[in-house]
Protein backbone atom coordinates (compact mmCIF):
# COMPACT_ATOMS: atom_id res chain seq x y z
CA UNK A 1 0.00 0.00 0.00
CA UNK A 2 1.42 3.43 -0.88
CA UNK A 3 2.49 5.79 1.85
CA UNK A 4 -0.44 7.53 3.45
CA UNK A 5 1.65 10.28 4.99
CA UNK A 6 2.67 11.88 1.70
CA UNK A 7 0.42 13.75 -0.66
CA UNK A 8 0.97 14.53 -4.33
CA UNK A 9 -0.42 18.02 -4.40
CA UNK A 10 -0.40 21.15 -2.27
CA UNK A 11 0.19 21.38 1.48
CA UNK A 12 -3.40 20.40 2.29
CA UNK A 13 -2.56 16.90 1.02
CA UNK A 14 0.44 16.31 3.25
CA UNK A 15 -0.24 15.31 6.86
CA UNK A 16 2.30 13.87 9.25
CA UNK A 17 1.02 10.83 11.15
CA UNK A 18 1.90 12.45 14.44
CA UNK A 19 -0.38 15.36 13.63
CA UNK A 20 -3.57 13.32 13.28
CA UNK A 21 -4.98 14.57 16.57
CA UNK A 22 -8.67 15.28 16.20
CA UNK A 23 -10.00 13.01 13.45
CA UNK A 24 -12.14 15.86 12.23
CA UNK A 25 -8.97 17.50 10.90
CA UNK A 26 -8.12 14.50 8.74
CA UNK A 27 -10.85 15.28 6.18
CA UNK A 28 -9.31 15.96 2.79
CA UNK A 29 -10.61 18.10 -0.04
CA UNK A 30 -13.16 15.96 -1.89
CA UNK A 31 -12.78 12.91 0.29
CA UNK A 32 -16.46 12.87 1.20
CA UNK A 33 -17.38 12.28 -2.44
CA UNK A 34 -15.76 8.84 -2.57
CA UNK A 35 -18.24 6.07 -1.71
CA UNK A 36 -17.24 3.40 0.77
CA UNK A 37 -18.85 -0.04 0.75
CA UNK A 38 -17.88 -1.94 3.90
CA UNK A 39 -18.07 -5.74 3.91
CA UNK A 40 -18.00 -7.13 7.44
CA UNK A 41 -18.25 -10.85 6.62
CA UNK A 42 -19.39 -13.06 8.24
CA UNK A 43 -16.63 -15.67 8.39
CA UNK A 44 -17.29 -18.99 6.60
CA UNK A 45 -19.60 -17.37 4.04
CA UNK A 46 -17.21 -17.49 1.03
CA UNK A 47 -15.49 -14.20 1.92
CA UNK A 48 -12.06 -15.58 0.98
CA UNK A 49 -13.34 -16.77 -2.41
CA UNK A 50 -14.82 -13.32 -3.04
CA UNK A 51 -11.55 -11.63 -2.04
CA UNK A 52 -9.63 -13.88 -4.44
CA UNK A 53 -12.02 -13.02 -7.27
CA UNK A 54 -11.53 -9.30 -6.67
CA UNK A 55 -7.74 -9.64 -6.53
CA UNK A 56 -7.78 -11.59 -9.81
CA UNK A 57 -9.73 -8.76 -11.45
CA UNK A 58 -8.06 -5.64 -10.06
CA UNK A 59 -7.43 -4.21 -13.55
CA UNK A 60 -11.11 -4.56 -14.45
CA UNK A 61 -12.10 -2.92 -11.16
CA UNK A 62 -9.70 -0.04 -11.75
CA UNK A 63 -11.26 0.55 -15.17
CA UNK A 64 -14.57 0.98 -13.35
CA UNK A 65 -12.95 3.39 -10.85
CA UNK A 66 -13.50 0.87 -8.05
CA UNK A 67 -10.72 0.14 -5.53
CA UNK A 68 -10.59 -3.01 -3.42
CA UNK A 69 -9.03 -2.94 0.04
CA UNK A 70 -8.91 -6.37 1.67
CA UNK A 71 -7.25 -8.27 4.47
CA UNK A 72 -3.81 -8.03 2.82
CA UNK A 73 -3.98 -4.32 3.66
CA UNK A 74 -6.06 -4.23 6.84
CA UNK A 75 -3.92 -6.87 8.58
CA UNK A 76 -0.64 -5.40 7.39
CA UNK A 77 -0.89 -2.34 9.63
CA UNK A 78 -3.84 -0.31 8.37
CA UNK A 79 -6.22 -1.55 11.08
CA UNK A 80 -3.68 -2.02 13.88
CA UNK A 81 -5.57 -1.55 17.15
CA UNK A 82 -8.94 -1.25 15.44
CA UNK A 83 -9.90 -4.91 15.91
CA UNK A 84 -8.86 -5.19 19.55
CA UNK A 85 -11.14 -7.18 21.85
CA UNK A 86 -13.03 -4.50 23.82
CA UNK A 87 -12.42 -6.27 27.14
CA UNK A 88 -8.65 -5.94 26.63
CA UNK A 89 -8.64 -2.30 25.64
CA UNK A 90 -5.90 -0.16 27.22
CA UNK A 91 -4.88 3.46 26.78
CA UNK A 92 -2.25 2.27 24.30
CA UNK A 93 -4.86 0.29 22.35
CA UNK A 94 -7.11 3.34 22.33
CA UNK A 95 -4.26 5.41 20.92
CA UNK A 96 -3.68 2.80 18.22
CA UNK A 97 -7.34 2.62 17.20
CA UNK A 98 -7.42 6.42 17.00
CA UNK A 99 -4.39 6.31 14.72
CA UNK A 100 -5.90 3.46 12.65
CA UNK A 101 -9.07 5.48 12.08
CA UNK A 102 -6.96 8.39 10.91
CA UNK A 103 -4.94 6.17 8.57
CA UNK A 104 -8.13 4.73 7.13
CA UNK A 105 -9.49 8.15 6.32
CA UNK A 106 -6.16 9.14 4.81
CA UNK A 107 -6.33 6.00 2.67
CA UNK A 108 -9.78 7.03 1.45
CA UNK A 109 -8.38 10.43 0.50
CA UNK A 110 -5.49 8.83 -1.36
CA UNK A 111 -7.84 6.60 -3.34
CA UNK A 112 -9.89 9.70 -4.15
CA UNK A 113 -6.81 11.44 -5.52
CA UNK A 114 -5.98 8.35 -7.58
CA UNK A 115 -9.29 8.78 -9.40
CA UNK A 116 -11.37 6.09 -7.71
CA UNK A 117 -15.05 6.80 -7.13
CA UNK A 118 -15.86 3.75 -4.98
CA UNK A 119 -13.92 1.73 -2.44
CA UNK A 120 -14.90 -1.80 -1.48
CA UNK A 121 -13.32 -2.54 1.91
CA UNK A 122 -13.67 -6.05 3.32
CA UNK A 123 -12.60 -7.21 6.78
CA UNK A 124 -14.62 -9.91 8.61
CA UNK A 125 -12.56 -9.53 11.79
CA UNK A 126 -14.25 -6.19 12.45
CA UNK A 127 -17.09 -8.28 13.93
CA UNK A 128 -14.85 -10.65 15.88
CA UNK A 129 -13.31 -13.97 14.93
CA UNK A 130 -13.98 -17.69 14.80
CA UNK A 131 -12.08 -18.44 18.01
CA UNK A 132 -14.20 -15.91 19.92
CA UNK A 133 -17.42 -17.39 18.54
CA UNK A 134 -16.46 -20.96 19.42
CA UNK A 135 -14.94 -20.32 22.85
CA UNK A 136 -17.81 -18.13 24.05
CA UNK A 137 -20.55 -20.10 22.31
CA UNK A 138 -22.10 -16.87 21.00
CA UNK A 139 -22.47 -15.37 17.54
CA UNK A 140 -20.05 -12.40 17.49
CA UNK A 141 -20.74 -11.45 21.13
CA UNK A 142 -18.78 -8.16 21.05
CA UNK A 143 -19.63 -7.02 17.52
CA UNK A 144 -21.31 -3.77 18.58
CA UNK A 145 -18.42 -2.67 20.80
CA UNK A 146 -15.87 -3.64 18.14
CA UNK A 147 -17.65 -1.69 15.41
CA UNK A 148 -18.06 1.31 17.68
CA UNK A 149 -14.28 1.46 18.13
CA UNK A 150 -13.78 1.46 14.36
CA UNK A 151 -16.64 3.69 13.18
CA UNK A 152 -14.69 6.96 12.99
CA UNK A 153 -12.51 5.49 10.27
CA UNK A 154 -15.44 5.03 7.91
CA UNK A 155 -17.70 8.04 8.47
CA UNK A 156 -18.72 10.15 6.52
CA UNK A 157 -17.79 8.15 3.39
CA UNK A 158 -19.71 5.03 4.35
CA UNK A 159 -22.62 4.35 2.01
CA UNK A 160 -23.37 0.67 2.45
CA UNK A 161 -22.52 -2.18 4.83
CA UNK A 162 -22.87 -5.73 3.59
CA UNK A 163 -23.32 -8.82 5.73
CA UNK A 164 -23.36 -12.40 4.45
CA UNK A 165 -25.42 -14.83 6.50
CA UNK A 166 -25.71 -18.61 6.49
CA UNK A 167 -27.94 -21.29 7.97
CA UNK A 168 -26.89 -21.80 11.58
CA UNK A 169 -26.38 -25.57 11.30
CA UNK A 170 -23.79 -25.37 8.51
CA UNK A 171 -22.32 -22.09 9.78
CA UNK A 172 -21.61 -23.39 13.28
CA UNK A 173 -20.42 -26.73 11.84
CA UNK A 174 -17.94 -24.87 9.63
CA UNK A 175 -16.76 -22.72 12.55
CA UNK A 176 -16.25 -25.81 14.72
CA UNK A 177 -14.42 -27.67 11.93
CA UNK A 178 -11.93 -24.84 11.48
CA UNK A 179 -11.51 -24.65 15.25
CA UNK A 180 -10.82 -28.38 15.63
CA UNK A 181 -8.38 -28.32 12.71
CA UNK A 182 -6.56 -25.43 14.42
CA UNK A 183 -6.03 -27.50 17.59
CA UNK A 184 -9.15 -27.00 19.70
CA UNK A 185 -10.90 -29.98 21.25
CA UNK A 186 -13.92 -31.59 19.69
CA UNK A 187 -17.16 -30.00 20.91
CA UNK A 188 -18.92 -31.82 23.71
CA UNK A 189 -22.64 -32.52 23.72
CA UNK A 190 -23.05 -29.69 26.22
CA UNK A 191 -21.27 -27.31 23.84
CA UNK A 192 -23.54 -28.30 20.97
CA UNK A 193 -26.57 -27.82 23.21
CA UNK A 194 -25.43 -24.29 24.10
CA UNK A 195 -25.13 -23.36 20.44
CA UNK A 196 -28.80 -24.25 20.00
CA UNK A 197 -29.95 -22.06 22.88
CA UNK A 198 -27.53 -19.11 22.59
CA UNK A 199 -29.68 -16.01 22.05
CA UNK A 200 -27.66 -14.14 19.43
CA UNK A 201 -28.99 -14.46 15.89
CA UNK A 202 -28.28 -12.75 12.57
CA UNK A 203 -31.17 -10.45 13.42
CA UNK A 204 -29.33 -9.43 16.60
CA UNK A 205 -26.12 -8.78 14.69
CA UNK A 206 -27.95 -6.67 12.10
CA UNK A 207 -29.50 -4.59 14.88
CA UNK A 208 -26.00 -4.11 16.37
CA UNK A 209 -24.72 -2.84 13.01
CA UNK A 210 -27.69 -0.49 12.60
CA UNK A 211 -27.10 0.94 16.08
CA UNK A 212 -23.47 1.80 15.22
CA UNK A 213 -24.12 3.01 11.65
CA UNK A 214 -27.71 4.32 11.65
CA UNK A 215 -27.26 6.30 8.43
CA UNK A 216 -25.84 3.52 6.25
CA UNK A 217 -27.79 1.07 4.14
CA UNK A 218 -27.34 -2.53 5.25
CA UNK A 219 -27.35 -5.21 2.56
CA UNK A 220 -27.81 -8.83 3.64
CA UNK A 221 -26.79 -11.66 1.32
CA UNK A 222 -27.63 -15.34 1.97
CA UNK A 223 -24.65 -17.65 1.53
CA UNK A 224 -26.86 -20.37 0.10
CA UNK A 225 -27.66 -18.23 -2.93
CA UNK A 226 -24.61 -16.12 -3.70
CA UNK A 227 -21.53 -18.00 -2.43
CA UNK A 228 -20.64 -19.24 -5.94
CA UNK A 229 -21.58 -16.00 -7.71
CA UNK A 230 -18.86 -13.40 -7.06
CA UNK A 231 -19.76 -11.43 -10.21
CA UNK A 232 -23.31 -11.06 -8.99
CA UNK A 233 -22.22 -10.10 -5.48
CA UNK A 234 -19.91 -7.43 -6.89
CA UNK A 235 -22.72 -5.96 -9.01
CA UNK A 236 -25.12 -5.90 -6.09
CA UNK A 237 -22.62 -4.25 -3.76
CA UNK A 238 -21.22 -1.65 -6.14
CA UNK A 239 -23.10 -1.63 -9.45
CA UNK A 240 -19.90 -2.74 -11.21
CA UNK A 241 -20.47 -5.53 -13.71
CA UNK A 242 -17.65 -7.80 -14.89
CA UNK A 243 -19.52 -10.98 -15.96
CA UNK A 244 -16.42 -12.31 -17.74
CA UNK A 245 -14.16 -11.87 -14.75
CA UNK A 246 -11.24 -14.18 -14.04
CA UNK A 247 -12.02 -16.88 -11.50
CA UNK A 248 -9.22 -18.65 -9.69
CA UNK A 249 -9.68 -22.17 -8.37
CA UNK A 250 -11.03 -22.16 -4.84
CA UNK A 251 -8.20 -22.51 -2.37
CA UNK A 252 -8.29 -25.50 -0.06
CA UNK A 253 -7.62 -23.45 3.09
CA UNK A 254 -10.78 -21.42 2.46
CA UNK A 255 -12.95 -24.54 2.64
CA UNK A 256 -14.14 -26.25 5.81
CA UNK A 257 -12.00 -29.32 6.58
CA UNK A 258 -13.68 -32.58 5.57
CA UNK A 259 -14.67 -35.02 8.27
CA UNK A 260 -12.08 -37.50 6.99
CA UNK A 261 -9.39 -34.87 7.54
CA UNK A 262 -10.77 -34.06 10.99
CA UNK A 263 -10.93 -37.75 11.94
CA UNK A 264 -7.25 -38.08 11.04
CA UNK A 265 -6.34 -34.91 12.98
CA UNK A 266 -8.18 -36.09 16.10
CA UNK A 267 -6.66 -39.57 15.83
CA UNK A 268 -3.13 -38.22 15.38
CA UNK A 269 -3.33 -36.14 18.54
CA UNK A 270 -4.81 -39.02 20.55
CA UNK A 271 -8.12 -37.38 21.35
CA UNK A 272 -11.05 -39.69 22.06
CA UNK A 273 -14.44 -38.21 21.10
CA UNK A 274 -16.95 -38.12 23.96
CA UNK A 275 -19.65 -38.85 21.42
CA UNK A 276 -18.79 -41.87 19.27
CA UNK A 277 -21.29 -40.71 16.63
CA UNK A 278 -19.73 -37.28 16.10
CA UNK A 279 -18.20 -38.62 12.86
CA UNK A 280 -20.11 -40.79 10.44
CA UNK A 281 -18.63 -42.86 7.61
CA UNK A 282 -18.99 -40.12 5.01
CA UNK A 283 -16.20 -38.27 3.26
CA UNK A 284 -17.84 -34.86 2.85
CA UNK A 285 -18.51 -31.91 5.15
CA UNK A 286 -18.59 -32.56 8.87
CA UNK A 287 -21.92 -32.17 10.65
CA UNK A 288 -21.41 -32.53 14.42
CA UNK A 289 -25.05 -31.76 15.26
CA UNK A 290 -27.56 -34.59 15.61
CA UNK A 291 -30.66 -34.33 13.44
CA UNK A 292 -32.89 -32.59 15.97
CA UNK A 293 -30.19 -29.98 16.65
CA UNK A 294 -29.86 -29.30 12.92
CA UNK A 295 -33.60 -28.94 12.52
CA UNK A 296 -33.79 -26.46 15.39
CA UNK A 297 -30.98 -24.38 13.89
CA UNK A 298 -32.61 -24.43 10.45
CA UNK A 299 -35.87 -23.28 11.99
CA UNK A 300 -34.12 -20.38 13.72
CA UNK A 301 -32.58 -19.38 10.39
CA UNK A 302 -35.98 -19.55 8.69
CA UNK A 303 -37.32 -17.16 11.33
CA UNK A 304 -34.50 -14.72 10.55
CA UNK A 305 -35.25 -14.91 6.83
CA UNK A 306 -38.93 -14.22 7.48
CA UNK A 307 -37.97 -11.20 9.59
CA UNK A 308 -35.66 -9.92 6.85
CA UNK A 309 -38.46 -10.11 4.28
CA UNK A 310 -40.56 -7.80 6.45
CA UNK A 311 -37.95 -5.02 6.62
CA UNK A 312 -38.88 -3.16 3.42
CA UNK A 313 -38.24 0.58 3.78
CA UNK A 314 -36.13 0.22 6.93
CA UNK A 315 -32.76 0.93 5.32
CA UNK A 316 -32.12 -2.79 5.06
CA UNK A 317 -31.86 -4.58 1.68
CA UNK A 318 -32.24 -8.35 1.64
CA UNK A 319 -31.19 -10.18 -1.51
CA UNK A 320 -33.96 -12.76 -1.48
CA UNK A 321 -34.29 -15.50 -4.10
CA UNK A 322 -37.07 -17.47 -2.43
CA UNK A 323 -39.48 -16.80 -5.30
CA UNK A 324 -37.18 -18.61 -7.72
CA UNK A 325 -36.09 -21.56 -5.61
CA UNK A 326 -37.65 -24.66 -4.09
CA UNK A 327 -35.54 -24.63 -0.95
CA UNK A 328 -32.40 -23.31 0.70
CA UNK A 329 -30.33 -26.50 0.46
CA UNK A 330 -29.63 -26.30 -3.28
CA UNK A 331 -28.76 -23.37 -5.50
CA UNK A 332 -31.25 -23.49 -8.37
CA UNK A 333 -30.70 -20.07 -9.87
CA UNK A 334 -27.55 -20.68 -11.83
CA UNK A 335 -24.95 -18.01 -12.21
CA UNK A 336 -26.65 -16.01 -14.97
CA UNK A 337 -30.28 -16.11 -13.83
CA UNK A 338 -31.54 -12.54 -13.72
CA UNK A 339 -28.00 -11.12 -13.75
CA UNK A 340 -28.60 -8.34 -16.28
CA UNK A 341 -31.80 -7.27 -14.54
CA UNK A 342 -30.07 -7.17 -11.17
CA UNK A 343 -27.14 -5.22 -12.56
CA UNK A 344 -29.40 -2.60 -14.07
CA UNK A 345 -31.00 -2.11 -10.65
CA UNK A 346 -27.83 -2.57 -8.61
CA UNK A 347 -27.30 1.10 -7.94
CA UNK A 348 -30.86 1.13 -6.67
CA UNK A 349 -30.00 -1.49 -4.95
CA UNK A 350 -30.95 -5.11 -5.58
CA UNK A 351 -34.10 -6.89 -4.55
CA UNK A 352 -35.66 -5.82 -1.29
CA UNK A 353 -37.70 -8.35 0.62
Amino acid sequence: MPSLAKGRGGPEKTIALGQLGDLGRVDMVGVQSVELVLCVGAHRTATTSFHNFLIQNLNALRAEKLAFVGTNDTRAGLFTGMMCHPDFSTSEQDRRVHRACGLTRLMLAEKQRDGFEQILLSEPNLLGNIAENVTTGYLYPHAKARLMRARNGFIPNLKRITLSIRSYDTWWASQLAVSVAAGHSLPSEATLDRLITQPRRWKTLIEDIKAVFPGAEIMVLPYERVSTQPERVLALLTGVCIPDGIRAAREVHAMAPTQKYLRDVVKDRGETPQNSKIFDDGMGSWMPFPTWHSEALKEAYAEDLAWLREQDGSGLTFIDDHEHALGWDEDLRGQDYGFKEEYSAARGVGTTG
